[in-house]
């Protein structure tokens, strides 16, 4: 017990913006959850001899793992918008002023009794973001020069503009040279910049005027992909994955003004819409793999109600708040910048070896080894990633503490 107390105390996150809300990293654990399945079964269609994906029952299921992306995208919503409303509704008088926003992620300001400073904002973003983000570019850079062969000249290019952020605008592609998946990071980076200006809908005094003012802007981004180009290189934007964003901010509204009490009296009808909108959610993707018409309506609001249920369900909340699951969703920056390396490095050795040892099998025996072994990998390799390359900075002053270590005299921020 006392091993397990341990490890729990270095996995945990340190949450120097607010009140740690553990549904809400639980929620983490069911996006990086999808995510890493979808890769995996990718990684496995591409490389099984014989194919098989075609007739596989799990395949199907695991092929809308890509969607664990738009949930973090809600949860980032969420995230980025609670210290700004929280300060915005006390100006307000929507508040009483001891009401904190809390913080569940990395990025707040903190709500404080006044309005977050836009310096420690975005200085958050540098000190607490940047150093795992870049320590994995470095990484990823240097094994696709040694070990894939290709020239320093060729990648340095694509290196440079994920550093800043800009690949996706730079070449209208995922950056496959170096950490394909940083694609998202660039498009919350989008959001990041314009989060707090986006919070003045906060400032109203009417709940019907804030809620209101967030769903026509969730409704209506979820109009505009009608009226865009449905091609790779708009995927690739802020306006194709807005409304999810704003998804979170209206839980962020909910949260501070009606759910933060805990399970609704009526639990039990949170915890079967939330069990609905879940696998509704997968069908309306199955449903219409072109991602137009009822996917761009339905699918943000089936977020919303899934997300509601992890906050006034009885089942869901439980389900959220167990410690291994949030412990595994407060690791998800770390998990998601370095599992398509562990998902390959795994997947070769697998394929390679493991699958051909066990003898000719289905696709959906293979893809539940394979998913095995990476999720066992990535835990091992995450957590020790997560402690050394992440950890450390989450604390805003953790230059300073550096900086003391080495005997240089300086301030933590």
């Amino acid at each position: 017990m006392r091993v397990w107390s341990y490890v729990g105390r270095m996995l945990s996150r340190e949450t120097s913006g607010g009140a740690f809300i553990p549904h809400v990293d639980g929620l983490r654990f069911m996006a990086i959850g999808s995510v890493v399945l979808y890769h995996a079964a990718g990684y496995l269609r591409e490389k099984r001899p014989g194919g098989g994906a075609e007739t596989s029952v799990l395949h199907g299921f695991a092929e809308h793992g890509w969607f664990g992306v738009q949930l973090f995208f809600a949860i980032s919503g969420f995230i980025l918008a609670l210290p700004f409303a929280a300060a915005r509704m006390r100006r307000s008088g929507v508040l009483g002023g001891g009401t904190t926003g809390g913080s569940s992620g990395g990025g707040g300001g903190g709500s404080g009794e006044g309005m977050p400073s836009l310096r420690r904002y975005f200085l958050r973003r540098v000190t607490r973001l940047e150093p795992p983000y870049l320590i994995n570019l470095a990484v990823c850079a240097a094994l696709v020069v040694v070990l894939a062969g290709r020239g320093w000249g060729e990648v340095w290019p694509h290196l440079l503009a994920s550093v800043f952020y800009v690949h996706n605008i730079a070449y209208g592609e995922l950056s496959g040279m170096v950490n394909p998946v940083t694609w998202s990071l660039e498009i919350e980076v989008q959001f990041y910049i314009l989060a707090p200006w986006l919070a003045l809908v906060y400032s109203s005094g009417s709940a019907a005027v804030r809620r209101g003012l967030i769903v026509a802007g969730v409704a209506g981004f979820s109009a505009l992909q009608y009226a865009l180009p449905g091609d790779h290189a708009h995927r690739l934007t802020l306006a194709h994955h807005a409304h999810y964003f704003l998804v979170g901010f209206l839980l962020a509204e909910l949260h501070l003004t009606r759910w933060s009490g805990g399970a609704s009296r009526r639990w039990w009808a949170w915890d079967a819409a939330g069990l609905v909108a879940w696998v509704l959610m997968w069908w309306v993707i199955e449903w219409d793999r072109g991602m137009t018409g009822v996917f761009h309506a339905a699918s943000p609001w089936l977020v919303f109600v899934a997300y509601g249920g992890a906050w006034r369900g009885r089942a869901w909340r439980w389900v959220f708040t167990r410690r291994w699951v949030y412990l595994v969703g407060g690791m998800c920056y770390t998990l998601y910048l370095w599992h398509p390396l562990v998902v390959s490095g795994v997947g070769r050795v697998v394929t390679g070896r493991v699958l051909p040892a066990l003898g000719e099998g289905s696709f959906d025996r293979d893809l539940v080894v394979l998913t095995v072994v990476v999720v066992v990998g990535l835990l091992v390799a995450g957590s020790a990633l997560f402690v050394l390359t992440e950890k450390p900075f989450m604390r805003r002053d953790w230059f300073g503490r550096l900086a003391a270590r080495l005997g240089i005299s300086g301030r933590g921020g």
